[in-house]
């Protein structure tokens, strides 16, 4: 994995520039990294991201459909779209009402 490093890089560094973006702070993750997809969403809360950008889902970390749910993702194919929620059928919605 450490090979592709630079090459992961180097797709984030061109994909910020081609749209425009800062880029904040690059995160690298690995096999051990404990928590992957929780430490990539915090980096971006942390860093008030407007997206996270990565080479490949991939690079998501385990969880990788969870993060479109909690920041903007870009990839080379473009914006990734929130998979839909599943929600058991027998789950109750618990809310509160404004006055």
């Amino acid at each position: 994995m450490t090979a592709q490093v630079p090459a992961a890089r180097t797709i984030v560094e061109n994909l910020a520039k081609q749209n425009g973006y800062d880029l904040v702070r690059i995160v690298t993750i690995d096999d051990a990294t404990f928590m992957a997809t929780t430490f990539i969403i915090h980096a971006a809360a942390l860093a008030r991201a407007e997206v996270i950008i990565a080479p490949g889902r991939e690079h998501l970390g385990p969880g990788q459909n969870a993060v479109p749910h909690a920041c903007r993702v870009l990839l080379p194919t473009g914006l990734v779209r929130p998979s839909p929620r599943r929600f058991p059928t027998n789950a109750r919605a618990v809310a509160t009402r404004g006055n």
